[in-house]
């Protein structure tokens, strides 16, 4: 059985104060290194063949405390980074409504159809996500892979797997360090886990931002 362990970095101090982050290199905040503690506990029994990450401070400093020097060198994988928000990074979400209204609408009630300005759209994070995800996964040795990405990244990949539209993007929840478990088999993948946080004392709160 050949099983991809995807996860979503931990929280930082703008996912609290609910900044788009995309290509900025946040670290991540207390709270988020004793979520990371939490995940590598639950993943502790886990060898893992290859480790991937975005290099992106937060999902490095995430896959660190869940690797320990335990497995594989993390391999950071630039295809991996945040979506890039263009000029919404920074903002927090009121302030994008109040600069943006029109693309911000678009955005929540048609993704798919959204270039953020100065950035990227989702067609463009498939374009780069997709075929290294798929290039990773087609390698022949390996039965555990551990990728850390992040809310954008992992929904794509997941989005792929389970044969649905980008119009569809914000039906997947990712909260931070969320697990999904993603089986390779001969005739593509099946989706087992998707978001979950058992590993959390406290899972967040519902309406908690996933951005």
């Amino acid at each position: 059985m050949k099983l991809v362990y995807l996860v979503r970095h931990a929280e930082t101090e703008w996912n609290k104060e609910r900044r788009y982050q995309g290509g900025q290199d946040i670290p991540l905040s207390d709270a988020g290194v004793e979520q990371a503690r939490h995940l590598a506990q639950r993943l502790r029994k886990v060898k893992f063949d290859l480790v991937y990450s975005s290099p992106l401070l937060r999902a490095r400093q995430t896959a660190e405390i869940i690797i320990q020097g335990n497995s594989p060198p993390i391999r950071l994988e630039p295809a991996f980074c945040e979506i890039n928000h263009g000029m919404w990074e920074g903002l927090r979400v009121d302030e994008i409504a109040e600069r943006f209204p029109r693309e911000f609408r678009l955005w929540k009630e048609q993704p798919h159809l959204v270039k953020m300005p100065l950035g990227e759209s989702l067609h463009d994070l498939q374009q780069r996500v997709v075929p290294r995800f798929l290039d990773l996964v087609n390698q022949a040795n390996w039965e555990r892979i551990l990728i850390i990405g992040h809310g954008g990244v992992n929904r794509v990949i997941l989005m792929h797997c389970l044969k649905m539209e980008l119009r569809d993007y914000w039906k997947l929840i990712q909260n931070s360090t969320c697990v999904n478990l993603i089986e390779k088999t001969s005739h593509g993948f099946q989706v087992k886990v998707i978001n979950d946080l058992s590993h959390l004392e406290t899972p967040p709160p519902s309406g908690y931002p996933h951005f």
